[in-house]
């Protein structure tokens, strides 16, 4: 992940990456005009009664999203979500005077869900942040996909290798849960070796709810 950032015109916390070589075609329009900035933008809008229950005292909208997504900066993500055209943006950055719904700017909107790997190379304990999000937008003028939806995300990641007899642990070093359902568990693989999946289903805005973020400790002893 590159950059990160609040956009106060429309709640959107922002998220921007450098697509892995196998993703560059995500960076194309229909048109078949290319992202100039070489990134994509991946946005979500969590519902404002849930940034007001995650702030820590005076924070403001911007501090509760870099408190999320400032960790992330720097750091490998999987981003699963909406392949959208923003069509108030062409591909080169500039803005129309009218919608541009082939030659807009590629992008991820909304993010249904987040994978990070935090951990350095070679750590003996592993740690990733997960998010699931369902997104409740205020625009009027360009309806976003999936908007209000409960939304459910899904991560798959290996435990270091192990002796035999040794024990597999997790821990939640973090969590922030506004979600309608959580579940982790520990897989033994085909090939012998041990996983963590988790699976949340992030609920709507409707019931409160559509906001679950957990930051996974993984070892063995």
């Amino acid at each position: 992940m590159r950059n990160h950032g609040y956009n106060g015109v429309d709640g959107d916390w922002d998220l921007v990456v450098l697509p892995d070589p196998a993703y560059e075609h995500l960076l194309v329009n229909p048109a078949g005009e290319r992202n100039a900035s070489g990134t994509l933008t991946c946005e979500i809008e969590p519902t404002e009664p849930i940034v007001r229950a995650l702030a820590k005292g005076p924070q403001s909208r911007a501090d509760v999203e870099a408190d999320f997504f400032g960790p992330l900066k720097d750091k490998p993500v999987r981003i699963v979500g909406t392949w959208s055209v923003d069509r108030s943006h062409f591909a080169n950055g500039k803005t129309p005077g009218r919608p541009a719904p082939k030659r807009g700017k590629m992008e991820i909107h909304p993010i249904t869900s987040i994978f990070a790997v935090l951990s350095e190379p070679g750590a003996a304990i592993k740690r990733v942040a997960f998010f699931v999000f369902s997104n409740q937008s205020r625009r009027i003028a360009f309806p976003v996909p999936h908007n209000g939806e409960a939304r459910t995300g899904r991560f798959q990641t290996p435990f270091p290798t192990a002796g035999a007899g040794d024990q597999f642990r997790f821990r939640l070093v973090r969590e922030e849960n506004h979600a309608a359902s959580v579940n982790y568990e520990v897989l033994l693989l085909p090939n012998g070796t041990r996983a963590l999946r988790g699976t949340v289903n992030a609920g709507s805005s409707r019931d409160g709810q559509g906001f679950y973020h957990a930051i996974i400790e993984r070892w063995y002893r």
